[in-house]
Order: structure tokens, then sequence, then C-alpha cells
């Protein structure tokens, strides 16, 4: 931790002495320059963090394969699980053939305890009014959740109450 906050501190020294030198031609790219190296930028590039394991429930439909290819080419993600209610055991890339030879990984069925164990983020990309139970449990086990249905779009029940048409399980 000391080396990056060294490795920071060189960095605006050298982005100072070049602004005032006028080494770089225009203001705004020292800018720039500068703001690329901060100290997350710099934990992210030397390797301060370790690889991030993530699931996704939901992960053959629309948003759940976006993810998947997003997340695919991240370099501090490991996808640990692919949940897909309808293509369990089934590789994702016999599905979607562009993930043939980048992400071989086989489809499984929604094992909660598994996942839970495995995985330090949950992305869940199911239909609305399913993933409701699903986060409220992976929640209560400390694992951080992001959502990108419906069911915890709305801050107010009553929103989603009245555009869904149904009761929401986990307010």
């Amino acid at each position: 931790k000391r080396f990056h906050k060294l490795v920071l501190f060189i960095v605006i020294i050298i982005s100072y002495i070049a602004i005032l030198s006028k080494l770089f031609i225009k203001l705004p790219l020292a800018l720039i320059f500068m703001s690329l190296y901060n100290y997350r930028y710099l934990l992210f590039l030397f390797g301060g963090h370790t690889m991030i394991n993530v699931s996704i429930i939901g992960s053959t439909g629309y948003a759940g394969i976006e993810l998947v290819r997003l997340l695919n080419s991240h370099p501090k993600v490991r996808i640990a699980h692919l949940v897909s209610h309808s293509h369990a055991g089934e590789s994702i890339s016999n599905l979607y053939p562009n993930f043939k030879g980048v992400n071989d990984k086989i489809c499984s069925s929604l094992d909660i305890n598994t996942i839970t164990k495995d995985s330090d983020i949950v992305f869940t990309s199911l239909p609305h009014g399913t993933s409701d139970g699903i986060v409220h449990f992976l929640h209560d086990e400390g694992i951080k959740v992001i959502d990108l249905s419906a069911d915890f779009r709305y801050r107010d029940v009553a929103v989603y109450e009245k555009w869904y048409n149904r009761l929401h399980e986990s307010p």
C-alpha cells in the first residue's frame, strides 16, 4: 500500500512539473493525464485488489448476456456462476456463438447456497416478480447484489405495485 501511495505522489509531482514547465502544450492534456492516475486507478493497475467473483442469475436473457459480455472482458472479474432456469446444463457459447473460445462456462440452475459461498457480487437479471425473494436472501447473507430487473427499480413500493399490478414481496 505504501508503494502505491509513493507512485501516486511521484505521478502528481511529475504532472505539476510538466504543467509548470510547459512540457505539455495544452493545459487540458496535463489535467487529463493527472486525473487518469488517481489512487484507485493505480491500485487497479498494480494489482492492489484481488479478482472479484461474480455470479449472474438470469444470464441468458437480454440484459444478462450483455452483462456476461461486459464482465467477460474485465481483467479483475472472474465469473463464478451463470444461472439460467431455461438453459441449465448448456454451454453459454452454444447459446451465443460469439463466446466460443472466450467463455465456455456451463449454465447452471439456481443453487443459492453455492452462489452465496462462491460469489462476492451477484447480479440478478430476471423478469419482474422473480428476483425480489432472491435479492432479499442474498442481501441477508451479506452478499452485494446488483439487480437489473424491475423489482427494485422504484423507491416507492406503491409505484411498483401500480405499474406492475402486483404486490411487492420484499419491499
